[in-house]
């Protein structure tokens, strides 16, 4: 599945917009034009990306959205990524800083190539908790990262823990 049909579904899963404002849509027209760009206004009503378009997951811009949506779908507004570099080259995780602090720390076991991976992956952590508990954690008030939620997601330590 693509990057963007993994998105797709995890936001209708978490009943989330997938188009936010300013994210890029870009769309792959047949050959020999070039692809459509547009960006998601700041009022999206009666907008509608080009037929095909897809967010465009290298933007900045789209990745600071998908990075609100993983917040939103958590309920933990200290979430970020954090990438290191290693001899394989970069690597992207989540981690969740301390309400009363600037300590960071690691709550996704597994690490992705690229930010939006990351952050795709935590959407679909989230779709997998809401199956498995029959609701949506935004509607339940719920929330932190829960233990054994799956998809290499740690417990974080009890006072990193929103409540």
């Amino acid at each position: 599945m693509t990057p963007a049909a993994r998105y797709r579904a995890a936001c209708a899963a978490l009943e989330l917009p997938v188009w936010r404002p300013g994210m890029r849509a870009v769309a792959v027209r047949p050959e020999p034009l070039d692809p459509v760009c547009s960006r998601v206004p700041d009022d999206p009503r009666g907008w509608a990306p080009y037929p095909g378009s897809e967010p465009d997951f290298t933007d900045a811009a789209t990745v600071g959205c998908l990075l609100a949506a993983v917040r939103e779908a958590w309920q933990d507004h200290g979430l970020t990524t954090v990438g290191r570099y290693q001899h394989a080259g970069r690597r992207w995780t989540l981690a969740t800083g301390h309400r009363h602090g600037s300590t960071l720390r690691a709550v996704a076991a597994v690490e992705h190539d690229t930010e939006a991976d990351a952050l795709i992956a935590a959407l679909e952590a989230a779709a997998r908790r809401v199956r498995g508990r029959g609701g949506c954690p935004r509607a339940r008030g719920g929330g932190g990262l829960p233990a054994g939620a799956g998809g290499g997601w740690r417990r974080p330590v009890d006072g990193l823990r929103r409540r």
